[in-house]
C-alpha cells in the first residue's frame, strides 16, 4: 500500500454564524505526481463550523462532508 498525496486548494467563506472551509484537487507546476505516492486526483470536500454562540466563543458543532474517489460521500456529525 502505498501513501497517498493530496494536492488541493481551500477557500474560507464566513459569516457572523459559520465558518465554511471549501477543498478541492487541483495540479500545481511545483508539485509533479511521484511514484511514490498515490496522487489523489479528484477530492473535494466542504467542512462547515458552528460555533454555539459566536466565532469568538470557545464550543463547536461541525459537518464535514467529503466526495472521495469513485462518488463515495461521508457525512460525519462532531461536536467539541
Amino acid at each position: 500500500m502505498y501513501s497517498r498525496e493530496y494536492v488541493f486548494m481551500r477557500k474560507v467563506a464566513t459569516d457572523p454564524r459559520h465558518l465554511v472551509l471549501m477543498s478541492r484537487s487541483t495540479e500545481h507546476p511545483h508539485c509533479p505526481i511521484q511514484k511514490k505516492y498515490v496522487r489523489v486526483l479528484n477530492y473535494k470536500s466542504n467542512l462547515v463550523l458552528k460555533p454555539h454562540t459566536s466565532l469568538d466563543e470557545v464550543g463547536t458543532k461541525l459537518w464535514d462532508l467529503v466526495l472521495r474517489c469513485k462518488g463515495k460521500r461521508m457525512l460525519s456529525l462532531g461536536c467539541n
